[in-house]
């Protein structure tokens, strides 16, 4: 390779001095920076044991604020300071919250005293600033789809954050 740099440019210093370039050609070069988000969360919010006859009451299909849990999503924003938490279950009830892949029992997802819902293909959402923040969150057993059976269940939420 460097013989060939070199053969390169002694041809180019005994060329006639007739001889011109035969042109210059640019390139333009582009990129983009875009603006980045992480995020923290707990890996497992435990709810703890609920009673089977609240949970099989009338009213209890958009959750139980007396047996709400508390958690945090921690955001971190690079180059942006407005970003979007997006929220998706594989299993939803006709009221927005997960459903246990048995439907015995669900988990609704509040942001302040509003129900996130789950619903559809976008799932539920919310817009927040500032860049670095620790978003309040919370989890509301509440009836599933199916008639509420005692036992142990889970659901799976993914949580997803995008800068905006």
């Amino acid at each position: 390779m460097r013989h060939a740099a070199h053969a390169l440019v002694l041809s180019a210093m005994v060329a006639p001095a007739g001889l011109q370039a035969a042109g210059d050609v640019q390139a333009e070069i582009t990129g983009t920076i875009r603006a980045s988000c992480t995020m923290t969360s707990p890996p497992l919010v435990a709810v703890g044991g609920i009673p089977l006859a609240e949970i099989s009451l009338p009213g209890s299909e958009s959750g139980l604020a007396r047996y709400a849990k508390a958690f945090t999503i921690g955001t971190r924003c690079v180059g942006t300071t407005e970003y979007r938490l997006t929220f998706k279950a594989e299993h939803v009830t006709d009221s927005g919250c997960a459903d246990t892949g048995a439907g015995a029992m669900a988990f609704c997802l509040y942001h302040g005293d509003k129900l996130i819902n789950l619903t559809g293909r976008e799932g539920g959402s919310i817009d927040g600033t500032p860049a670095h923040a620790e978003v309040g969150m919370s989890v509301r057993p509440a009836r599933g789809s199916q008639d509420a059976v005692a036992g142990e269940y889970s659901a799976s939420v993914t949580v997803t954050v995008e800068p905006q």
